[in-house]
């Protein structure tokens, strides 16, 4: 049973997470959405599925068990409300909004339907991240 993953936003980032996930057998990239049509067609010609220029119509029109957000801060709107109305498991990259105010609007979301979600932080599992973690653990940390 391979896990059916759909993208909202299919430049920058996605194109790294584009390679990693084509590679896994248990994957299938089934819907591209960018507002940019070519790049979503571009996917759909490196990977199948379908292209959308609208992300509403692609969560209407296919079943996911996961969509990657992989938006520039400012254009996200109602991207990962919808998908977790929809029980659709998210990976957005950071930052998920403008405000602390949007934030807690989506994480409310996906809480209420019990969403599985992650954000996308690049150097959380960096060698460098865990030494600080762990030279930290059980301190106090202060910011100035």
């Amino acid at each position: 049973m391979s896990v059916r993953i759909g993208f909202v936003g299919v430049g920058g980032i996605a194109k790294s997470h584009l390679a990693r996930l084509s590679g896994m057998e248990d994957v299938e990239l089934v819907a591209f959405c960018d507002i940019d049509e070519e790049r979503a067609k571009w996917a759909v010609s490196q990977y199948g599925g379908r292209a959308y220029t609208d992300h509403r119509r692609m969560y209407d029109e296919e079943e996911m068990d996961a969509v990657f957000i992989c938006l520039p801060p400012f254009a996200h709107t109602d991207q990962e409300l919808l998908a977790a109305e929809r029980g659709t498991a998210i990976f957005v990259e950071k930052p998920i909004g403008l405000s602390l105010e949007r934030a807690r609007e989506v994480a409310s979301a996906i809480k209420e339907k019990g969403v599985i979600s992650s954000v996308g932080y690049h150097w959380r599992y960096m060698g460098a991240t865990e030494g600080a973690k762990e030279f930290l653990k059980g301190r106090d940390v202060g910011f100035a």
